[in-house]
């Protein structure tokens, strides 16, 4: 949707711990930028939001139950909270976990052609579908979709791939939702 087709007084703020994350949106992206963490509460913000998006960041949240108490706080009664996050179940984040940081990045780097500067270290803290339904069990609604996407990860080498996709899909019948590789939360306050 197009800025100029929203309602009048509709303001879009960004909030991250890192300013330069915060200038890589396209300019006029926001109406207002917050430098800071989303597990540290920010007084000014409460009730003042009526959606809150979080598109793949939370798995880099600990501990993530302050972050989610945060939203909540931020939002106003009614207000909807919409993420997708990674699972900590599937097996790049566990391969994540297992190598340090800087292999990580170079790994990323050379198997599948990311830019070093956007791989960030990921705790991946309650990110499962058994601990996001407790996180979130004080809002008035939420439903967490399981999503089954992890064969990306491994494109570059065919057969890993194929075979993945294959262990994937007997999760996906015996309904192994904590072994999910996303999760898509929507919430409401």
């Amino acid at each position: 949707m197009a800025r100029a087709d929203l309602p009048p007084g509709t303001t879009y703020i960004g909030l991250d711990m890192s300013e330069r994350e915060l200038m890589a949106a396209p300019p006029g992206s926001y109406d207002r930028l917050i430098v800071g963490d989303v597990v540290e509460r920010q007084p000014d913000l409460e009730g003042c939001a009526d959606l809150v998006v979080s598109w793949q960041v939370l798995e880099h949240v600990a501990p993530l139950g302050d972050a989610i108490f945060n939203i909540h706080y931020y939002l106003r009664p009614g207000g909807l909270f919409v993420a997708q996050m990674s699972g900590g179940r599937s097996a790049f984040a566990l391969i994540n976990r297992m190598i340090p940081h800087r292999l990580a990045k170079v790994a990323m780097q050379r198997l599948l052609q990311r830019d070093p500067e956007s791989v960030f270290p990921a705790p991946y803290d309650r990110c499962t579908y058994s601990a996001l339904s407790q996180t979130l069990a004080y809002w008035s609604a939420a439903r967490i979709v399981p999503r089954y996407r992890g064969a990306q990860y491994f494109r570059f080498l065919p057969p890993l791939q194929s075979l993945y996709v294959h262990i994937e899909d007997l999760i996906v019948r015996g309904d192994h939702k904590d072994l999910a590789t996303h999760y898509l939360v929507v919430a409401r306050r």
